[in-house]
């Protein structure tokens, strides 16, 4: 088993990218163990591909813990629905999520990386990336979800 984070990427990334340091992103699954992931892309590529983009609005900064300052998303419903989706179908796939603000608790947000947020009032949803985690800091994303429907 291997641990997975399903996201939109504001930041240019691409299959095969690797990184230490989260770019800029709105996390709709947060880590869950899965074997590999062909099976997370054939789970829930039948709920991207019923999806039209999103359009977001960015609100207000809010404090996360501690020390992570982050721009919520203006409460948006298709937001909402996808990550409730995506989290129905991971869970009876039997991939336990770690995350306390999930289903109704779930609070998208940009967190600010190297004290840089998103330059921006708003962005489209239209593309979800696959991440794993490879150990030692490294994550590397390995595959793409497209958001379809027209």
């Amino acid at each position: 088993m291997a641990e997975f984070i399903v996201a939109h990427i504001l930041d240019e990334k691409h299959v095969g990218d690797r990184f230490t340091t989260w770019p800029l992103h709105v996390t709709l699954l947060p880590p869950f163990e899965a074997a590999q992931a062909s099976d997370i892309k054939y789970t829930l590529s039948p709920i991207t591909e019923l999806t039209a983009p999103i359009q977001t609005q960015l609100g207000e900064f809010a404090r996360f813990g501690e020390k992570r300052i982050a721009q919520k998303i203006i409460v948006n419903p298709e937001l909402a629905a996808l990550h409730n989706k995506l989290l129905q179908a991971a869970e009876l796939r039997g991939w336990k999520i770690d995350g306390r603000y999930l289903g109704d608790y779930y609070t998208p947000h940009v967190t600010r990386k190297l004290g840089r947020d998103y330059d921006g009032s708003s962005f489209i949803i239209d593309k979800l990336v696959i991440v794993e985690s490879l150990g030692q800091g490294y994550r590397q994303v390995v595959d793409e979800l497209v958001l379809e429907k027209i």
